[in-house]
């Protein structure tokens, strides 16, 4: 389904009032809190006008400013800083933020890390991590909190939360322990003759950006998330993590390692594939060394396997392209349209001005066409609450249309 604009929703809010906001829906439009003004440029670009605090909900950055200050700011997820990094013996420990002042002036940055401070004493080799020109210049930070770096006074450019590791001879290098997080997705596949429950395992840092991204690909491929508890103390990078389950799945791949820059969307992941007879599945991540010490454990019972499979005969998933597919038999074949107008007007979709525009026109096929001209816009998330919508007060006209295609 081709994105819109409305598949770019993002909150953000500022850190006076942590009521959170909805993007507007188109590129040049904006929305207004206490204290900014945000545009969402692209997927991974921002500009926020700002006089106080402003802290971005979607990527975790934090900008203090004094006066009205213009920041453009984005995700970056090249290979070249990390290679950069690696060449200076340090670790990146957080994203990678591209910011740029327009006008104005930041008086402090507070930069995420996903470092796991907990019994962590070294935290002097964390710095503020400065990428110009080629080079990476590392500043002692003027405070180091749970889950941020924050530097007074900063230069900009490319900036990150930087680990440096210890170059003195008799002091071995010791590796940074990291907050991560195990996600988990699953769906049925299969029909009554042979079904089989598929598991996706991803183990990625806590509290990274973007993570709604991968829920929406996810629930676009007919994935549901499983709500576990999921944190994880002190995961390291370059280590094999390997992922057992049982009773007896088929495994792919059976070892994930933790990364720390990867566009979400490309996270690796482990797959599994669970038989239709199994009533109970037990999950493991455990750190592949002479000990395997177990880092997290999860379990589906029977009546999370119940749920799971009543919810995909219940619901579904709808066709890609629903509204352009069946535009014309929409506008002919549905006739039960008030109650689908009530719905989506109940769940905030339809505005006042289009509910009336809608249910005021005297043919039902005029009343669906220009609702199908409001929905088009929509994105994925929005469309999938219609489609089950207008489905549930027109159930056999959409079964017929569907088994017909």
């Amino acid at each position: 389904m081709k994105e819109t604009y409305r598949d770019k929703v993002t909150k953000i809010s500022s850190t006076k009032n942590i009521t959170e906001y909805n993007m507007a829906s188109g590129p040049s439009e904006k929305v207004k809190d206490s204290s900014a003004l945000v545009t969402q440029i692209s997927s991974n670009k921002y500009r926020v006008e700002v006089e106080s605090m402003f802290h971005c909900q979607e990527t975790g950055i934090k900008f203090k400013v004094e006066t009205k200050t213009i920041i453009e700011y984005s995700l970056e997820y090249g290979n070249d800083y990390i290679n950069l990094i690696q060449e200076n013996g340090c670790e990146l420990l957080g994203p990678i933020f591209n910011v740029d002042i327009k006008s104005g002036r930041v008086s402090a940055v507070y930069l995420p890390h996903y470092v796991c401070l907990e019994g962590f004493k070294d935290t002097s080799m964390i710095k503020f991590g400065h990428f110009k020109d080629g080079k990476v210049t590392l500043k002692i930070p003027t405070k180091i909190e749970p889950s941020y770096v924050v530097q007074n006074d900063p230069k900009f450019s490319c900036v990150a939360a930087v680990g440096e590791h210890s170059t003195s001879f008799w002091r071995r290098k010791k590796p940074f322990p990291f907050n991560g997080q195990v996600l988990l997705y699953s769906r049925v596949v299969g029909d009554d003759d042979y079904m089989e429950y598929r598991i996706h395992l991803y183990l990625v840092p806590a509290d990274r950006p973007h993570l709604k991204k991968l829920n929406e690909q996810m629930r676009q491929d007919g994935y549901k998330r499983i709500n576990k508890p999921s944190l994880i103390r002190k995961v390291y990078t370059n280590k094999d993590y390997l992922i057992t389950g049982k009773p007896n799945p088929k495994i792919c791949p059976e070892t994930l390692q933790f990364t720390v820059h990867t566009e979400i969307e490309h996270c690796e992941f482990t797959e599994m594939n669970f038989t239709k007879s199994t009533e109970e599945i037990l999950l493991h991540v455990k750190a592949e060394s002479s000990s395997s010490d177990t880092v997290w454990s999860g379990e589906l019972t029977r009546a999370d396997i119940k749920e799971l499979v009543r919810g995909a005969a219940q619901r579904g998933d709808p066709p890609k392209n629903f509204v352009e597919t069946y535009r014309s038999q929409l506008v002919q074949k549905v006739k039960n349209i008030m109650p689908v107008l009530d719905d989506l007007k109940a769940e905030d979709l339809l505005s006042e001005e289009v509910y009336s525009t809608v249910s005021c026109q005297a043919k039902e096929q005029d009343m669906m066409r220009i609702l199908l001209d409001h929905v088009q816009s929509w994105g994925s998330e929005d469309l999938d609450k219609f489609y089950h919508v207008l489905k549930s007060h027109n159930k056999q006209t959409i079964k017929y249309m569907e088994e017909e295609n």
